[in-house]
């Protein structure tokens, strides 16, 4: 595929459902790419279906489009391509999952109450430090977590502990390219395990960076795209 016009790039964000941890990621893209970043209510509990139905109108198109799903977003990203019939020419899907990332009996934890105490946020921390690098990052996701109302936050955890995405994956019309940390400590091997066992041609490129793909490695993230939408043929 030899990319001669701008190609549009939608980016569904992670748990949060913000635009504001992608800024690194804009400020790398290259001149061929023209993004468009999703934003998801604040204050609303809503199931992939509903996001889905939500969001389609602003997203479905036949332009030349790649869907990039980020962790939480990835069964969405699925969800919308699934059902799209012309424009869509690939989907990334950037540490992410079809199945729960995590046991299935979390979903019983009073995840409304704990998010009203933050206690998750410091959960969060915990499980993805990695490096110095991360500080920034971090500071910054507590911070947009902090402003999405308790009942949104768990609702889109119950979500990612219910899931099953694997029709959508298997129903998935274009080329994927998963993208993983190397060091992700929230989204395991298994996770893409699960997806290749449904979509062996999914190809995996693993950069060296924690769950924060996109916001730690921008730069090697857009190449492997690239690399990615120039290797598949339309």
């Amino acid at each position: 595929m030899i990319l001669t016009n701008r190609i549009r790039v939608v980016l569904l964000p992670g748990l949060h459902g913000t635009s504001d941890l992608f800024n690194s990621f804009l400020r790398q893209c290259p001149s061929e790419f023209e993004p468009i970043t999703i934003e998801f209510p604040r204050d609303r509990a809503l199931s992939y279906e509903v996001l889905a139905d939500e969001v389609q109108s602003r997203v479905k198109s036949s332009t030349p489009t790649v869907l990039v799903g980020e962790s939480f977003s990835g069964p969405l990203a699925l969800r919308l391509a699934s059902e799209w019939s012309e424009g869509l020419i690939a989907v990334v899907l950037v540490a992410s999952f079809v199945l729960p990332p995590a046991p299935s009996w979390l979903r019983f934890f009073p995840w409304r109450s704990l998010f009203h105490m933050r206690t998750p946020l410091y959960l969060l921390r915990t499980a993805v430090a990695g490096s110095l690098d991360e500080a920034e990052v971090l500071a910054k996701a507590s911070r947009i977590l902090g402003g999405i109302s308790a009942d949104a936050l768990a609702s889109r955890l119950r979500s990612t502990l219910t899931v099953d995405a694997r029709p959508w994956l298997a129903s998935c019309p274009s080329p994927i390219l998963y993208l993983a940390g190397a060091k992700d400590r929230l989204i395991r091997r298994h996770c893409l395990n699960s997806i290749l066992r449904c979509r062996p041609d999914v190809v995996c490129r693993t950069l060296q960076t924690t769950h924060f793909v996109l916001q730690l490695a921008p730069d090697d993230a857009w190449e492997a795209i690239t690399s990615f939408l120039q290797t598949e043929k339309p």
